[in-house]
């Protein structure tokens, strides 16, 4: 008897598995984005957005950074540059709830950005696309 149920609990568990997915699939984002600074390249090709992106009461905000054509929206999903936190309050933050973030293009292909040495760094990449980031510390 037991041998003729358990294939079909084992078949009720994975619906209601399946289920449960399918659902938590169709909740909105909880994190959400918001434009802190965005800075275009010098011939307009390109543009920095720095933004904090928050998750809801239980994690503090970043800074993030992403790297984006002229044409191309910011979406709700992380930086693809630079992604850091203030690191549990041994970086300063500034007003927008992040460390601060400051963005300055050098030329067309590369752009400097600068931040807190203290900030905890979770993404850091030296190249995106066709246009080099380099960093520098803030020095206050």
């Amino acid at each position: 008897m037991l041998v003729r149920i358990a294939p079909v609990l084992l078949t009720l568990a994975g619906l209601v598995v399946f289920g449960f997915g399918w659902l938590l699939s169709g909740l909105p984002d909880a994190c959400d984005n918001d434009v802190v600074a965005e800075v275009w390249s010098p011939q307009g090709g390109h543009r920095v957005v720095v933004f904090v992106r928050g998750c809801g009461a239980t994690t503090s905000n970043s800074t993030q950074v992403a790297l984006l054509s002229a044409g191309e929206p910011l979406t709700n999903e992380g930086g693809n540059v630079l992604i850091l936190d203030d690191n549990r309050g041994a970086a300063p933050v500034a007003a927008h709830g992040g460390p601060v973030v400051e963005a300055t293009w050098i030329d067309e292909h590369t752009v400097l950005l600068r931040h807190h040495g203290s900030a905890r760094v979770f993404k850091k990449k030296e190249r995106v696309g066709g246009v080099r980031a380099s960093y520098r510390l803030l020095t206050s």
